[in-house]
């Protein structure tokens, strides 16, 4: 598009070049010994590229306006595909398939996170008259995360509302408080009549999930059946991430373990010593696999990715000249980033894909109103820098 490198000259690029060069001076050493299975726990860091693409055609506003529609598009399509392949899953594993292979198959926590990146992306591209189905279907998507089992895009959800409240910017956030008391408020009035039993499980399954969320020992009874496993679930993760913190200390806190070690091997066999396969190669939380796969380099500049990611955010969200549409980019990509805290989304390309692109069209998003930013675009693509001048022109300069 233009004959420039792909980086911009700010803290983040820098971040996130520091994060790849690093990642990739680390696979260089691992790839002898481990093969191909270092290439692919590297994808965790050559994802990033993804960034570097979004950010320029950011710059260019059918692009940038193509590929958040594209985005957007998706996650409203996901939100009664998803609903329908829970309540029908027998039907998409025996008839959508081709030889047995579901055409479809969800991962649950990344299918309830895109739904939560899309209430953002749908609210803040909805201008004028589009706002009167545009922000009924946003809430409806953010309160369908809510309302979910999986609490990684909950924290997600809650983390991209948190961001625009923090920044000042009150319609998101606002709207969703309400509709989520309203809608607990109707719930809990229902089930205090006595008439619907089953919601009065799923409302006791809600709060139980929500006070599973500082359940760190994994000691706590649960009485629904709608958050019995969620202590299982905190055990699982606390176990598995102490264990990589004791490996990663003990043969190499520095560079780490590399890329295609085996971090679960230990894991395994003190969590679950019993002759079964266990196919999971990440510890659920990146910070965990970054620690693990790098030590402390890779940590480190993790850190210094996520600072600068979240200085972005403060200023484009604080700033009055962002757009509605860039400014609903940022909180977007948080959604992701908070949920690959809890879960296997940065190191697949499921999840890694779409967060740096969003990341790469938020930080890449011209610094002005849309009217001032294509105006300046179409003058200076009407600009021939070969041409000769006119000969007033000449004389004057």
């Amino acid at each position: 598009m233009r004959r420039m490198p792909p980086w911009r000259n700010d803290f983040l690029n820098w971040a996130i070049i520091l994060w790849i060069v690093l990642g990739t001076a680390r696979v260089a050493l691992d790839v002898r010994r481990f093969g191909f299975l270092a290439l692919r726990d590297y994808a965790m860091v050559y994802y990033a590229a993804f960034f570097f693409l979004a950010q320029r055609y950011a710059a260019d506003a059918r692009a940038r306006r193509f590929l958040i529609a594209c985005l957007s598009g998706a996650a409203v399509v996901l939100l009664p595909v998803y609903i329908l392949y829970q309540v029908f899953p027998a039907f998409f594993f025996a008839n959508l398939s081709v030889r047995g292979v579901p055409l479809i198959f969800f991962k649950d926590d990344l299918a309830a996170t895109f739904v939560a990146v899309g209430a953002v992306l749908v609210f803040h591209r909805a201008e004028g008259r589009h706002r009167l189905w545009a922000w009924p279907l946003a809430t409806l998507m953010f309160l369908a995360v809510l309302s979910g089992y999986n609490r990684a895009s909950i924290a997600g959800a809650v983390a991209a509302a948190v961001w625009l409240a923090l920044g000042r910017r009150w319609k998101f956030p606002a709207l969703q408080a309400a509709a989520a008391a309203t809608a607990l408020l109707i719930a809990i009035t229902l089930t205090a009549s006595g008439r619907f039993p089953d919601l009065e499980s799923r409302v006791e399954g809600w709060f139980e999930r929500a006070a599973s969320v500082v359940d760190i020992s994994g000691s706590r009874v649960y009485g629904s059946v709608h958050a019995e496993d969620k202590g299982d679930n905190n055990l699982f993760r606390r176990f598995w991430w102490e264990t990589i913190i004791d490996d990663t200390m003990a043969k190499g806190p520095i560079l780490g373990l590399g890329f295609g070690y085996d971090i679960a091997e230990s894991f395994v066999r003190k969590y679950r010593p019993v002759d079964e396969e266990f196919y999971a190669r990440s510890p659920h939380s990146i910070i965990f696999s970054a620690f693990g796969r790098m030590g402390f380099v890779g940590l480190l500049s993790l850190t210094a990715v996520v600072a600068a990611f979240a200085a972005a955010t403060w200023r484009a969200l604080r700033d009055s000249r962002t757009e509605l549409a860039a400014a609903g980019l940022w909180p977007a990509a948080w959604a992701i980033f908070v949920s690959a805290c809890f879960g296997v989304v940065l190191e697949g390309p499921m999840g890694a894909v779409v967060f740096w692109s969003l990341l790469g069209l938020a930080n890449g998003w011209p610094n002005r109103s849309s009217g001032e930013s294509c105006a300046l675009s179409q003058t200076l693509n009407t600009i021939d820098m070969d041409a000769p001048l006119p000969a007033h022109v000449s004389e004057l300069s």
